[in-house]
């Protein structure tokens, strides 16, 4: 336990980023309960079971144009603690798609008797599309959109997540884009209609046993965003055998959140989340919708490594 203290000074020092970095709004899982890995890539494989998600999200469900995410992601081990993941998120709002892949590199290392650190890094590829067809233009001769009917533009960027674990409890950060784009959306040499800047979030949760079949976890989570109010969400997770779970978020920016989930037959995940909105002064009240699907593989172990599992989940 000795690196206990370094790693608590360490993680601190990163919690200061948010004056140093910059960000703009992105794609937010809300079932972040049920698949941790949206959270972030350091939860990969902390149970040592390969798992795969696929997940829908509306937002602004009254509103036809409004944000519509598909997304998947998965974790697999190459040995006892290494392990890779990878995502993809289709992200359709009105005239504007944005997709994202990227490829994670996850390290899971024990630090004294009861202490673990994960450390995860990964490489990001954005490809992102706005469709002017059918678009009212009021300067038909600006020379930005004259004879243009679409922009795209393809970025590179890479994130990296550190977080400690000790016996129920956890605390972790996770910085999803390093470095900032200027050049995902470019018309002639200097100007851009899109910029990809930095992202920053950090949590912390601690899960209590009320008694042998239920366990009680209350988390908190705060985003930093450039030129957007930062936002902590308070959640109070009940889970029932570990297999059955509800919880309720709170944001500070004016909604609320609930969520269900359950792992059935083992292996077959399943998590719903409705947001809607209790801040009288939030632009957007409509609600939103999260559906989430899991798949649980098997368990690594040291004879099958990740071309062969045996048994059932739990």
């Amino acid at each position: 336990m000795k690196a206990f203290p370094k790693l608590i000074g360490l993680l601190i020092l990163l919690m200061l980023f948010p004056t140093m970095l910059s960000a703009q709004q992105i794609f937010t899982a809300n079932n972040y309960l049920g698949n941790r890995y949206m959270l972030s890539p350091s939860y990969g494989g902390i149970d040592e079971y390969t798992t795969v998600y696929v997940g829908y999200k509306r937002e602004w469900a009254n509103i036809e144009t409004g944000p519509r995410t598909s997304y998947a992601n998965a974790f697999f081990p190459s040995s006892e603690n290494v392990w890779f993941g990878a995502q993809v998120i289709s992200d359709q709002s009105d005239i504007f798609r944005n997709t994202q892949i990227h490829f994670s590199y996850i390290q899971h290392m024990q630090v004294g008797s009861e202490g673990f650190l994960d450390f995860s890094i990964w490489g990001t590829m954005l490809q992102n599309y706005i469709n002017l067809a059918g678009v009212d233009i009021a300067d038909v001769n600006d020379p930005l959109l004259m004879n243009s009917t679409e922009f795209n533009g393809t970025a590179l960027n890479a994130g990296t997540s550190l977080m400690y674990r000790w016996r129920e409890g956890a605390i972790g950060v996770n910085i999803p884009f390093l470095f900032q784009n200027k050049d995902a959306y470019s018309v002639g040499s200097n100007k851009n209609l899109f910029v990809i800047n930095r992202h920053f979030v950090a949590y912390a949760s601690y899960n209590f046993r009320v008694n042998y079949d239920l366990d009680f976890e209350p988390m908190l989570v705060y985003r930093s965003t450039t030129d957007v109010v930062s936002q902590i969400e308070a959640t109070a997770l009940f889970k029932y055998r570990d297999n059955y779970w509800a919880g309720i978020t709170y944001k500070d920016i004016g909604k609320t959140m609930i969520s269900l989930g359950a792992v059935f037959a083992y292996n077959f995940i399943i998590n719903y989340s409705y947001e809607f909105a209790t801040g009288a002064d939030i632009s957007q009240p409509a609600a939103t919708h999260e559906f989430t699907v899991g798949f649980i593989f098997g368990k690594y172990t040291k004879k099958s490594r990740w071309r062969s599992y045996y048994g059932q989940a739990y």
